[in-house]
């Protein structure tokens, strides 16, 4: 279903980079996004998106709609970087808000809670 894949994409674009495209007036809706989807990652160790997306649509393959794949990067080396841009993204958020202390924090305790660098979103596609 397209508008699935379109609130994905938004959703993607928006862990990664809404530091940088977001207004001042917008950030708390930014973090809560932020926030929300990582903590969705560590309650049910997987992405809830590609789980509805393919409830909807059985033929969805979700190997296919990632963004190593789509823009054809070696996964692994992929997943480093985007990993590192959420948590990043994560933290510039923080300091445009002024909670640098309090989203430190957070990161740290979501990595040690996740016992890995790697989220469990797209972190093994045999899951899906």
């Amino acid at each position: 279903m397209f508008i699935l894949k379109v609130i994905h994409w938004f959703i993607a674009i928006m862990i990664w980079i809404s530091s940088l495209l977001v207004p001042k007036r917008y950030l708390p809706f930014a973090m809560t996004l932020q926030i929300l989807v990582m903590i969705s990652w560590l309650v049910t160790g997987r992405c809830v998106l590609w789980d509805i997306q393919k409830n909807v649509d059985p033929t969805f393959k979700v190997g296919n709609d990632t963004s190593a794949e789509m823009l054809g990067f070696d996964r692994p080396t992929w997943l480093l970087i985007t990993h590192t841009m959420i948590y990043m993204n994560t933290i510039m958020l923080g300091y445009r808000m002024n909670k640098l202390h309090e989203i430190l924090l957070f990161v740290l305790l979501y990595m040690c809670i996740n016992g890995k660098y790697l989220h469990n979103g797209d972190d093994d596609m045999s899951k899906y």
